[in-house]
């Protein structure tokens, strides 16, 4: 994360090891305070004992420190998504309204994995793939240092920013450490300096780079074998390519094709004999390596299958080494067009060949790059001043007013000649009512406590919130509808806005779906007996569907325990040491992940009324079950579904949902939250995107190998497992 209002170096990131704080440094560079801060990372559980990842927590952390301070400029990484909640609150406008939000796309973990011919593995990597599209998806401002990579998201479909201008373009700024090290090498070398065009005797070739499938590796050693085939057949040129030396300069901490990298060297090197001498070099740093790379007869090789926007191309100009390079991504991109027809190559090994055979007979050249650095950096800096003035001139326009948790979009306000005495807010041209659903097993504090805090509402003027509520008690015996309707008649504008309905006997599901027949409302909240609303709760979820038109939005929660005394409120127990038993953290619409935890939301939830009667309603689950569920039926289906990044209500422990992953399959209710993802799949995934059901297989591969079946074997290989009964014994956690 970076954080700056004039500019944007690379700037040094701390390295937190997971759960404790990382060390910390600032320093001032051009003028500029540069601060690394150490967030303490926690994770963030469920009841049953399921967990948020790693990095959604990081996420958290990240959003929670930043919205309590004033950027003018925020930078996240696309990698392992850590600005997703940050981007996100933007996104719904939430947070943030005088702050530029700009993810800058570089290498996303899923791109990452295809390109070494890898896949998502574990439920980590799931987890990271969501936050990263997320991340993409959600930011203000979408940065790439290359035209390459843009087009392979868009070309992959995944969801970028809409609106005009979000997406750009532009090189990044060279590190001033690499700037340093360019420099010290360059200060240091005893090889006389080379200027472009400059061409140098060549006999030893160094493949530079991760030693790894997606850098070329296999195709560099197909090269030389090639090679070595071409000088036996070209007589009359006997002894160019012999005598040779290869050397591999890189991180060996990879596999290639199944065998450590090392491994899969030696091997090939052996068929090479004792005319090409080999050798691996995986203990320099980034100025050693250059340094190597430097001395006479050397040529840096990047055969790249996949590459983005490297660094080392522009290090490699930079210290006047020469190269070749592979076309691949965004490479030529950063390359003089004079130079490129003489240092790049389409990366196969017949046309990588080719170019060693002339590097021998004519020697290599250095290249140019097709950037000036110094006018990246200036454009750089210019951007963060106006961006700078801008949101000064925001702020001065309306006040020294700090951004707040509630959303701050205008008010529809409420219309007083309404029978049911409805609020009404703009969404566009249009305007849409509001129905509060509570639902209770039970009379008392519970109920009391939930009511009250749908009487507290307000909208974004201040006034109370004014819309149906509908109360369904199922408690058997004589329920509390007298009194409560005695207490709402007075304490509500309009009491013809209350319905009180009793079933008894009812379960929540049956319960909610019959009062879903009784609302009149474009959109309906459904909260249960115990659960409390924060004052600005149901404001925030209006203004996030009048951001977004979502078809679903909900929130985090914070579980306490039960019993809660009559007259608490969230504020209550927000400042009540000890009443927060744990922090949930949702992702939203996150199908793949829900089949192992509820990463949705619930159990609090502003639905779209005719979505959710599309739907079918709530199915017959357990409190807690019964949204994840809900809601996984919705992401099957791609209705969108917006998670707002902050605590908008107080839910009882027992109402919260997660199942152990020992649990899984001999525990019913998760038998029950599967059977959206087995009929989906049984189906083809009707009205889902391809994407949808290719981030689902990644999920039950997972699921499949955690218990040694297959679930793709065929479209309703879930569906007959469900049916199998349990397994014989649990299994470890993906």
């Amino acid at each position: 994360m970076g954080a700056s209002a004039h500019s944007t170096p690379r700037l040094p990131r701390p390295s937190p090891t997971r759960g404790t704080q990382s060390r910390c440094s600032t320093r001032k560079a051009d003028g500029l305070t540069i601060q690394c801060t150490a967030l303490t990372i926690g994770r963030h559980t469920t009841g049953g004992g399921a967990s948020t990842g790693y990095h959604s927590g990081t996420a958290f952390m990240v959003y929670d420190w930043l919205r309590q301070r004033s950027f003018d400029v925020v930078h996240f990484p696309d990698w392992q998504g850590h600005g997703y909640f940050s981007l996100l609150a933007k996104h719904l406008g939430t947070d943030f309204a005088r702050t530029t939000m700009c993810c800058m796309v570089h290498g996303p973990l899923y791109w990452a994995r295809t390109s070494n011919e890898q896949g998502l593995d574990t439920l980590e990597d799931i987890e990271t793939d969501f936050l990263e599209r997320g991340s993409i998806r959600t930011a203000e401002l979408l940065i790439s240092p290359s035209h390459y990579l843009i087009n392979w998201i868009v070309n992959q479909t995944w969801e970028v920013p809409e609106i005009d201008g979000a997406i750009r373009t532009q090189p990044y700024i060279l590190p001033h450490e690499a700037k340093r090290v360019v420099a010290k090498v360059n200060a240091e070398s005893s090889a006389p300096p080379l200027q472009p065009w400059a061409r140098t005797k060549v006999w030893e070739f160094c493949f530079f780079g991760r030693l790894e499938v997606r850098k070329g590796i296999v195709l560099f050693a197909d090269a030389i074998d090639a090679l070595l085939a071409w000088n036996r057949t070209h007589p009359q040129e006997a002894g160019l390519a012999e005598a040779i030396a290869v050397t591999f300069l890189g991180s060996d901490r990879n596999t290639i094709l199944g065998a450590p990298s090392r491994q899969y060297i030696a091997r090939r090197a052996v068929r090479w004999g004792p005319a090409v001498t080999a050798s691996i070099l995986t203990d320099k740093d980034s100025a050693q390596a250059l340094a190597y790379l430097k001395q006479p007869g050397r040529l840096a090789l990047m055969p790249s299958l996949v590459e983005n926007s490297p660094l080392s191309i522009l290090e490699l100009m930079g210290a006047e080494i020469p190269f070749l390079a592979s076309t691949a991504g965004g490479i030529p991109e950063l390359i003089h067009q004079d130079f490129r027809a003489e240092v790049l190559f389409e990366p196969r090994a017949e046309d990588l060949v080719q170019k060693l055979v002339a590097a021998l007979r004519r020697g290599a050249v250095v290249a140019a790059p097709h950037y000036d650095m110094d006018e990246v950096e200036r454009s750089w800096v210019d951007f963060h001043a106006a961006e700078a003035a801008k949101h000064a001139a925001v702020q001065n326009a309306v006040g020294a007013e700090e951004d707040g948790g509630a959303f701050r979009a205008p008010s529809g306000g409420c219309s007083s000649d309404d029978s049911l005495r409805v609020c009404r807010a703009p969404i566009g041209n249009a305007t849409f009512t509001t129905s509060v659903v509570v639902t209770a097993s039970r009379g008392g504090a519970a109920l009391q406590v939930s009511v009250e805090s749908v009487l507290q509402q307000q909208e974004a003027d201040g006034a109370p919130a004014r819309g149906q509520l509908i109360v369904v008690c199922t408690a058997a015996g004589a329920g509390p509808e007298a009194s409560l309707g005695t207490q709402l008649a007075n304490r509500w504008a309009d009491a013809g806005g209350v319905w009180l309905n009793a079933k008894r006997g009812a379960t929540l599901a049956e319960a909610r779906n019959s009062a879903l027949e009784s609302v009149t409302g474009d959109l309906v909240l459904f909260l249960d007996a115990g659960c409390m609303l924060e004052a600005f709760a149901l404001k925030t979820l209006l203004g996030v569907y009048r951001q977004t038109g979502a078809a679903a939005v909900s929130s985090f929660a914070k579980a306490y325990q039960e019993p809660v005394p009559s007259g608490t409120t969230a504020a209550g127990l927000a400042a009540t040491a000890g009443a927060e038993k744990w922090f949930q953290v949702y992702l939203g619409s996150s199908s793949p992940i829900g089949v192992f935890r509820n990463a949705f939301g619930g159990p609090v939830v502003l639905f779209s009324t005719a979505a959710l009667r599309d739907m079918g309603g709530f199915r017959p689950l357990p409190n807690g079950y019964d949204h994840w569920e809900l809601l996984a039926r919705f992401s099957l289906k791609e209705l969108r579904h917006e998670v707002v990044p902050q605590v908008l209500a107080w839910v009882p422990a027992s109402a919260m949902s997660g199942v152990a992953v020992h649990e899984f399959k001999k525990n019913q209710q998760w038998r029950e939250l599967m059977r959206p993802y087995a009929e989906a799949k049984q189906a083809g995934f009707p009205g889902a995107h391809w994407r949808t059901a290719q981030s689902v297989d990644s999920a039950l591969r997972l699921l499949g190998a955690a218990f040694k079946v297959d679930l793709l074997a065929n479209p309703g290989a879930l569906m007959d497992w469900l049916a199998g009964g349990a397994p014989s014994a649990p299994v470890e956690a993906p």
